[in-house]
Formats: C-alpha cells, structure tokens, sequence
C-alpha cells in the first residue's frame, strides 16, 4: 500500500508542471497570486508594466533571489542588466523614468518591507517573476498544484 501511494505521489508531483517540482510549481502559483494582489495594480497583470509601473521582466531576469529580495524588500534599487545598459528599449526607459521619479521625490513603489504577507511570499514572488522573466511561465494564472 505504501509503495502504490509513493508511486502515486511521485506521479503527481511528475505532472504538476513540465520541467518544475511540485515545490516550484507551488511556489509560482503563490508568487502569482500574491503579485496579483500586490503588484498587479502598478505592473500589470502579466508584470510587463503600465502607466504607473515598469515593466518587471527585463529588471528580473538573470537577477539572484538575494538580489531580488534586497531590491523589493529593502531598497529598491533596480539596475538594467548588461545586455540592455548600451542599446534603448523598455527596460532602459523603465529605469530611466523610474530614476527620474526619484529625482522628482515621486518614487510610487510602496515600502514592501514591513508588508507580512509580501515579506513571507517574497521567494514565490521570486519563483513567479523569474519563471515569467525566463519564458519558463507564460502569461495569465499558472496552473495550481494540489
């Protein structure tokens, strides 16, 4: 009976998510749902930005959970990745506007850091970023794993 339930189990966490663990897969869909709920207001749903909020992707991508956590938690100080610092595109305007924002004393990014509920998903949030970020996790609500 054990062994027909571990089975069953390895099976499920298999189809939770293509390429993800049943830990991963939980963890996007927490991130999601709190960046909903957070985030989604200024970002956008997808994260890809609005009137009010830069696009995320391009500031996330290749960056490390430590980085990630300090930028939202603590400082909130984005810097473009390389491979965007010598051309123009959005993340160069995003970070360009978000700098000017600051000048102006504008900046519109809540303080996150005494926030229970980000300061506890704030790996998941990370896990939802990353994934979407990376190309790992398409737009719109990820599947929920049970």
């Amino acid at each position: 009976m054990q062994l027909r339930l571990h089975a069953a189990l390895t099976l499920l966490i298999a189809l939770a998510a293509p390429g993800q663990t049943y830990a991963q897969s939980n963890a996007v869909y927490l991130g999601w749902r709190h960046f909903q709920a957070n985030c989604a207001r200024c970002h956008g749903a997808d994260a890809t930005g609005t009137d009010m909020g830069p696009n995320l992707l391009a500031r996330v991508k290749g960056m490390s959970e430590g980085r990630f956590v300090s930028s939202v938690l603590q400082r909130y100080q984005w810097i473009l990745p390389a491979s965007e610092a010598g051309r123009d595109g959005a993340a160069r305007e995003a970070l360009l506007e978000d700098v000017l924002r600051r000048r102006k004393g504008e900046s519109l990014m809540p303080a996150w850091e005494n926030e229970p509920s980000v300061k506890a998903h704030i790996l998941d949030l990370y896990a939802y970023l990353s994934g979407r970020a990376n190309g790992a996790v398409g737009p719109g609500h990820p599947p929920q794993s049970r």
